[in-house]
């Protein structure tokens, strides 16, 4: 569970809270000043049936100074209330690849929610990881105003996370074996 200043972060499959792991990731260069930066990673095992992943702001309404941020490998959803601006990022449903329909290699969408992201995973989805970004920022201004979008893009975190998972992996099936 993420605590944030608009609500707590709820993760959920087909509506029902879902074990995940999060990861607090450090600030960067890029986003200095944000006040919170988290990864959260599904491990998805596939059943043949259709699922949904949702990371959403528990009880949060909407506001009309909410807005979409997507960009060339992620969908990114921006929630403002006040002088604070969270952010919620999820990888794009739009290939990198040039002339291939998203179905011939995506096997999930994703859809802005009113307070939160989603992915839809389709029936014949392989096992992979589903990651959210989730970064905000307290005292936003104009010049500060993209770092909570750098920081929940899973882009800029998921391969180093992941390498540091498997490493801690290896590392307790070693010692298990000894």
């Amino acid at each position: 569970m993420i605590q944030t200043p608009l609500g707590i972060i709820e993760i959920t499959k087909d509506g029902k809270n879902v074990d995940c792991t999060i990861r607090s990731v450090p600030n960067d260069k890029h986003c200095p000043k944000l006040n919170g930066r988290f990864a959260v990673l599904i491990d998805y095992i596939p059943d043949g049936q259709e699922h949904t992943i949702s990371c959403c702001i528990k009880g949060y309404r909407g506001s009309k100074n909410d807005f979409t941020e997507p960009d060339e490998m992620v969908d990114m959803k921006s929630f403002c209330k006040g002088t604070t601006k969270l952010s919620l990022g999820l990888f794009s449903d739009t290939p990198d690849e040039w002339d291939m329909a998203p179905d011939d290699i995506m096997d999930y969408w994703t859809e802005y929610l009113k307070n939160g992201v989603r992915y839809h995973i389709q029936a014949g989805a392989k096992q992979a990881m589903y990651p959210f970004g989730i970064a905000w920022n307290e005292h936003r201004n104009d010049k500060d105003e993209v770092q909570t979008t750098y920081g929940a893009d899973p882009t800029s975190w998921y391969n180093e996370l992941c390498d540091k998972e498997k490493m801690v992996y290896r590392c307790v099936t070693q010692e298990i074996d000894k």
